[in-house]
């Protein structure tokens, strides 16, 4: 019986170290957070996939860049995703009035889909938001 739990034991030890070797770079990591900004007067169609390698991936007008942001604002983006405010979302805010300039946002993280538009962002939802656009512009820089 000891033999047994000892197996279980080093199973357990060693599956974390097993997975880690799975995960790479770009789009075959586990991801943390899927997030699709689309709309406005610019016309923003741009997605961006954050892994738990640390590593993102940007998607804008057809092209692709992968790299890795800031862990500081990575480690926000964790925080917030993991906490209360975000997980008590609803899955979709609308405003009462539409408007052909608003902007959506989609975010999924940890199996939590939720959709807002502009007019009817949660405060909840703003701070990643916020987060998220600013690794896109990250992304961007030279």
């Amino acid at each position: 019986m000891k033999c047994i739990h000892r197996a279980i034991l080093l199973l357990c030890l060693a599956a974390p170290l097993l997975a880690a070797g799975c995960v790479s770079g770009g789009g075959d990591g586990v991801t943390v957070v899927e997030y699709h900004r689309t709309g406005g007067i610019a016309g923003f169609d741009e997605r961006l996939v954050i892994y738990e390698n640390g590593t993102a991936t940007v998607s804008r007008d057809g092209t692709f860049t992968t790299f890795s942001p800031d862990p500081q604002a990575l480690a926000r983006v964790r925080a917030i995703v993991a906490s209360e405010a975000f997980r008590s979302l609803e899955e979709s805010y609308l405003p009462q009035q539409q408007g052909y300039d608003l902007i959506s946002y989609e975010v999924t993280a940890g199996g939590k889909g939720v959709q807002a538009e502009d007019g009817a962002v949660p405060a909840a939802l703003e701070p990643l938001i916020t987060e998220l656009n600013e690794i896109i512009r990250e992304s961007t820089a030279p």
